[in-house]
C-alpha cells in the first residue's frame, strides 16, 4: 500500500518571557547572547519531521494486552513525490535523499501509546541527533508506524550512516541502521555540528523535551514570532531525558543564526546572534539554562 506523507502541524504552547539575566554559555569561538524574550511564541508551528501510521480500524480485541513490534526497524521506500511505500523496505537511500522513513510493523496496540523516536547520525558521534515523541493510536490488528525525517526547506539530508531507535518508555521496541549516499558530508572547516544541554537555572536539573529552534540566516526572532512559518526554520530538535540535544543539520561557520528554546513551564529564551567562528571545535557545546515561569 502506498501512503502519502502527511505534514501535520505541531502544537506548541504559548510562551511569554520577561527580563531575567543571562542563562546560556558557549565554548570558545562561539558567540551567543541569550536572554529572556518579552514576546509570545505563536501556536501551530510545523515540525521538521512527520509521523504516520497505517493501523487496522476498530477497537483492540481483548486478547491484545501489549504492543508487539516486529524487529528490527525497517527503512521504507520513498519516491520523488514524497510518497512512503510501507510495503517496501530499502537497504540504503541515494545521495540527495530529502526524506528518510524508518518505522516498524506491529500486531496490535491495546491503547494509545507514546513512541519515542531517537535518531543518530555518524557525523555527530554518540549523542542523539534527534529525539521526538509520537502517539501510536490503539489498533485492533496489525499495522505500520513510520517516522519521516525531513528538512524544513526540502533540502537533501546528509550522506552517511543513520541509526534509529524506537522506545516505549524505557523499553526498546526496534532499532536499525541505514546508509545515505556515501561517507558523512560535514566539512568541519566551514561547518559545525551544534549540540549541548538544557537545564533549570536554579536547580541545575536537566530539562527534558525542550524544543530548540534554529532559524534561517537573516530571520530574526521578532520576524519569526510575528509570523511563524515552517520555511523560516533552519532545523529543530528537542532535548532528551538528560537534557542533551544535538542538531542534526550542521551550521555554517561565521554566519549568524537566531535560536529559540522553549519548554513547558519555563520562560522562552533566545539569541539572535549565534555565530560559530573558525576556531571553534565541532561539535559545539551550548549550555542553556531556563527559568521557571
Amino acid at each position: 500500500m502506498r501512503q502519502r506523507l502527511i505534514r501535520a502541524l505541531g502544537a506548541l504552547a504559548c510562551f511569554v518571557a520577561v527580563g531575567l539575566p543571562q542563562a546560556g554559555r558557549a565554548q570558545a569561538g562561539v558567540t551567543a547572547n541569550f536572554t529572556d524574550l518579552p514576546i509570545t511564541l505563536a501556536k501551530g508551528i510545523a515540525p521538521d519531521r512527520v509521523a504516520a501510521h497505517r493501523p487496522t480500524q476498530g477497537a483492540p480485541a481483548a486478547s491484545c494486552t501489549k504492543l508487539t513490534v516486529h524487529a528490527p526497524a525497517a527503512w521504507f521506500e520513498v519516491d520523488s513525490d514524497g510518497n512512503v511505500n510501507t510495503d517496501s523496505a530499502v537497504d540504503s537511500y541515494p545521495s540527495g535523499a530529502t526524506i528518510l522513513a524508518p518505522g516498524f510493523t506491529y500486531d496490535c496496540v491495546p491503547k494509545d501509546t507514546d513512541v519515542v523516536v531517537i535518531i543518530y547520525n555518524q557525523a555527530y558521534g554518540d549523542q542523539p541527533a534527534l529525539v521526538e515523541k509520537r502517539t501510536l493510536p490503539a489498533s485492533a490488528g496489525e499495522g505500520v508506524f513510520f517516522y519521516g525525517l525531513t528538512t524544513p526547506d526540502g533540502s537533501a539530508l546528509q550522506d552517511g550512516k543513520w541509526r534509529v531507535a524506537f522506545y516505549q518508555g524505557k523499553t526498546s521496541l526496534a532499532t536499525g541502521e541505514i546508509l545515505v549516499g556515501g561517507a558523512a558530508s560535514v566539512d568541519t572547516s566551514r561547518q559545525a555540528v551544534l549540540g549541548g544541554a538544557v537545564s533549570d537555572l536554579r536547580s541545575g536539573q536537566p530539562v527534558a523535551d525542550a524544543r530548540i529552534f534554529v532559524l534561517n540566516p537573516g530571520v530574526t526572532i521578532a520576524d519569526f514570532t510575528r509570523d511563524p512559518r515552517r520555511e523560516d526554520i533552519f532545523a529543530q530538535t528537542r532535548s532528551d531525558a538528560q537534557g542533551q540535544f544535538s542538531l542534526w543539520k550542521p551550521l555554517e561557520r561565521n554566519t549568524a543564526y537566531a535560536v529559540l528554546i522553549a519548554a513547558d513551564g519555563y520562560k522562552l529564551r533566545g539569541a539572535n546572534n549565534l555565530t560559530i567562528g573558525d576556531d571553534a571545535e565541532s561539535p559545539v557545546n551550548l549550555e542553556i539554562q531556563l527559568v521557571q515561569k
